[in-house]
């Protein structure tokens, strides 16, 4: 009896995660299946110089540049030695780069590393906290994310600073080196992306109004720029949950366009083939009943009958079970179980909106507002995940809105 009770709990939990998963698996397929097979990306015929700005400028920076004023006193000796492991010799506008740098260190109660970057111009440093990686004995590394801004921008000094057990601090700079920046042509349907590698993972598209429609897409790249993805035939574009990670960037673009538009189509500066790469799909407006937001009402999914089904079946067996051997624990799994098919099938709830609640596309604190409520009205509640409620509106449309702005009946 222990034995079969046992083996029906974990019955319960591996169908429980199994329905979960291959449900969350079968629409993420779906997603990638779609984009693999209507994405196009096509490398552009025409020679990449006519990307190409006419001027280029070269810029280099003195070992002796005093400007920055560092209030910290450090010791005379000199303790570190810095030499690069990796610089770029050419770069474009807006492009994220890598530079490595290595540092001797001859300080036998070193306690710790530390950087700066000085008199450098229109520059970002993607990890500027970046901690030193330590090699050998007196050897550490480090690598920094970079991207520059503008024609005139500068690639700054780098300082490391090292800190001895008797907090004594030495420094050393490592100054920039001649790099070639060149400006790319802001051309029609350019989105001034410059990657390795930029996929379109997802797309859905839905009619907006009389004239427009609108384009939701989800976008992975690396060593991109995905922050400044811009495209000026849109009448409105939005950024979402715009994610970086160092080498690695993803995000959701929402955009508006004309509703004569057959198919969605941008370009972007491939690093590894020097070339200019077109990303198309065709425009395929989603039935009216359906949402424009990623995720639809979780319970028209294909699988959630077949869970209620799963859980119903499973609570019936414990009751059948409780029947014969009277074991209380038998009983409570079974209405554990019922509970939770009636707790997703009909007590989701709903809610009242007040006049001017905002309603997001994502749940994200920055997600763009694609609807606000002109009065009061009543939504469904779908979904709660955090901090944030997935809602079904009277004219079909689903979206997120904060926690903090419900008002429930």
């Amino acid at each position: 009896m222990k034995i079969l009770l046992k083996l029906l709990i974990l019955i319960t939990l591996v169908t429980s995660l199994q329905a979960g998963f291959f449900s969350d698996l079968f629409e993420s397929i779906t997603k990638e299946n779609r984009a693999s097979e209507d994405v196009r990306v096509d490398e552009e015929e025409y020679n990449v110089d006519d990307y190409l700005n006419e001027e280029e400028k070269v810029f280099s920076s003195s070992n002796d540049d005093d400007s920055f004023e560092d209030p910290t006193t450090y010791a005379k000796e000199k303790k570190i030695f810095l030499s690069y492991l990796k610089y770029p010799k050419r770069l474009y506008i807006n492009q994220h780069f890598i530079i490595d740098v290595k540092a001797v260190v001859i300080e036998d109660e070193l306690k710790s590393l530390s950087t700066l970057f000085i008199n450098g111009k229109d520059f970002k440093i993607i990890n500027p906290a970046s901690t030193w990686k330590k090699v050998d004995d007196k050897s550490y590394t480090n690598r920094f994310y970079f991207k520059l801004t503008s024609k005139d921008a500068k690639i700054p000094t780098i300082r490391v600073i090292s800190t001895n057990s008797s907090d004594k601090k030495y420094k050393r700079d490592i100054a920039s080196t001649a790099v070639k920046l060149i400006e790319l042509k802001n051309s029609e349907f350019f989105s001034g992306i410059i990657a390795e590698n930029l996929k379109v993972i997802s797309h859905k598209e839905k009619r907006y109004d009389d004239k427009s429609n609108l384009v939701l897409m989800e976008v992975n790249a690396t060593m991109s720029n995905l922050e400044d993805f811009h495209l000026s035939f849109t009448s409105r574009e939005a950024l979402d949950s715009l994610k970086e990670l160092l080498e690695y960037q993803s995000m959701y673009y929402v955009s508006v366009i004309p509703n004569y538009q057959k198919e969605y189509k941008f370009k972007y500066f491939n690093l590894k083939s020097n070339s200019v790469n077109k990303v198309s799909f065709p425009i395929i407006l989603a039935d009216a009943t359906l949402s424009t937001q990623i995720g639809l009402n979780p319970q028209k999914s294909k699988f959630f009958l077949y869970k209620i089904i799963a859980y119903f079946a499973l609570s019936l067996i414990f009751l059948l079970l409780f029947l014969k051997y009277r074991h209380k624990s038998l009983l409570f799994i079974s209405a554990l179980i019922a509970f939770y098919i009636l707790y997703t099938k009909l007590l989701s709830g709903s809610l009242t909106l007040d006049e001017g609640v905002n309603i997001r596309i994502l749940p994200t604190e920055n997600s763009t507002v694609f609807f606000k409520t002109s009065q009061e009205i009543d939504a469904k509640i779908l979904l709660k995940k955090d901090g944030y409620t997935k809602l079904l509106l009277p004219n079909g449309k689903i979206g997120w809105i904060k926690d903090d702005d419900l008002s429930k009946n």
